[in-house]
């Protein structure tokens, strides 16, 4: 599978989700960054694209959706808000307190925070980093892997607005 090319992405208009990582082989970061960039609000999904239970590929990609109740509004309304993060087997936690963005996993990882499509800072095996908003970011995302798995997880653009 090979992901959408720029031109591809870019002439689409109207979409709130695009798959960052595909179980078939594709994964679609830096074209994410490239409509994000353009200030569009998109979601970032990780999928397994599989239709067979029994393949070895199977359960490599899913969302972590957070809901208050488990019902078919409150699902699709935390999709549209982006309230979930990607994953390929790997956990995150992202929180915001103040001009602070914290990003935590229960496992030794390496954290790389992300605006318009430039790595803005990295640490290695760590359960938690930190980053300080400039406020010259137009969004940051997080992407997490873990140190001894090598699975991922993607977190939602934090979109910065100036006053």
């Amino acid at each position: 599978i090979v992901p959408m090319t720029y031109e591809e992405i870019n002439d689409y208009y109207g979409y709130k989700l695009v798959e960052v990582f595909n179980g078939l082989g594709g994964i679609a970061e830096a074209q994410w960054d490239s409509v994000l960039s353009k200030n569009h609000k998109v979601w970032g999904l990780a999928v397994d694209d599989y239709h067979n239970s029994n393949h070895i590929n199977f359960n490599k990609g899913w969302i972590v959706l957070h809901a208050n109740h488990n019902n078919k509004d409150e699902i699709l309304a935390s999709l549209k808000q982006g309230n979930f993060y990607s994953s390929t087997g790997h956990d995150i936690r992202i929180t915001v307190q103040g001009n602070m963005i914290i990003a935590s996993s229960t496992d030794l990882s390496s954290f790389s925070f992300i605006s318009k499509g430039n790595l803005i800072k990295i640490e290695h095996n760590v359960t938690s980093s930190k980053y300080k908003i400039q406020g010259d970011e137009l969004y940051i995302r997080v992407k997490s892997v873990n140190m001894r798995t090598g699975t991922m997880a993607w977190s939602q653009p934090i979109f910065i607005y100036r006053k």
